[in-house]
């Protein structure tokens, strides 16, 4: 399938997710309590929407859930449940860089790295693969219900194997490069080494049905540049300097 991650990398990247967001309504709660003047940079004028994507991620793990079922009930309902998917991630990926540009928490080097750095780091990447892959999926259940099979379908499948391998990457690439986001570019890397290992862990045959080794060689590809560009940044920037 294309754009699959190994199950282990793929928990990974949402448990961490789930982790900086918990981190950051500790340390949210903590600074309301006890050093309000800290925080002023989460409610200003825009930055105070920082609500709008953390309720379409939440929108998207409601969608997921409704995607449990059998197959002709996934078909059935995939315009709408796509549809929705599409929009509220295109919403999450807008308003996050949004409001990483305009959240200011240079006051506190804990709330910067925490919330800045990891939560917003961490969902932008997962945003953005969530974008490509639900593309792939309204395509797949499309075909489905049309009942198209044989070689139309597996041009299909290898096309989106091409694509999805290159635009993740590079478009969580460029995020990483042009908002100096560490954690977008470390999310974007577990997930590329999690489609390696997906895509060779399957038979030879199903690989000769898409490009052969195609889409391993790109994803590897951009592993290597992914590691260039973390480095880059690593070097660039000391601690103080994680910001925009």
């Amino acid at each position: 399938m294309p754009g699959a991650v190994y199950i282990g990398f793929y928990n990974f990247c949402f448990s961490s997710l789930i982790v900086f967001l918990c981190l950051s309504c500790i340390l949210i709660f903590y600074n309301v309590l006890y050093n309000s003047e800290i925080i002023n940079g989460m409610f200003e004028k825009f930055s105070k929407f920082h609500f709008i994507p953390l309720l379409c991620i939440s929108a998207l793990f409601i969608i997921g859930e409704t995607l449990v079922g059998d197959k002709k009930t996934m078909i059935k309902s995939y315009e709408l449940i796509c549809s929705l998917d599409f929009i509220f991630t295109i919403i999450g990926i807008g308003s996050l860089i949004f409001l990483y540009l305009k959240t200011d928490l240079s006051s506190s080097r804990s709330l910067h790295l925490i919330i800045k750095q990891g939560t917003f780091g961490c969902a932008l990447a997962l945003l953005v693969y969530n974008l490509f892959f639900s593309v792939f999926v309204c395509g797949t259940c499309a075909l489905a219900e049309k009942n198209v099979k044989g070689k139309e379908l597996n041009k299909f499948f290898s096309d989106c194997y091409l694509s999805l391998s290159v635009l993740i990457g590079i478009v969580n690439l460029i995020i990483t490069f042009v908002l100096k986001n560490i954690m977008t570019g470390i999310t974007n890397l577990f997930l590329y080494i999690g489609m390696i290992i997906w895509f060779f862990k399957i038979s030879i045959d199903e690989r000769a049905n898409c490009n052969h080794a195609a889409e391993g060689i790109i994803q590897i590809t951009i592993v290597v540049i992914n590691l260039g560009v973390l480095v880059f940044l690593f070097k660039k920037l000391s601690l103080n300097e994680f910001k925009y």
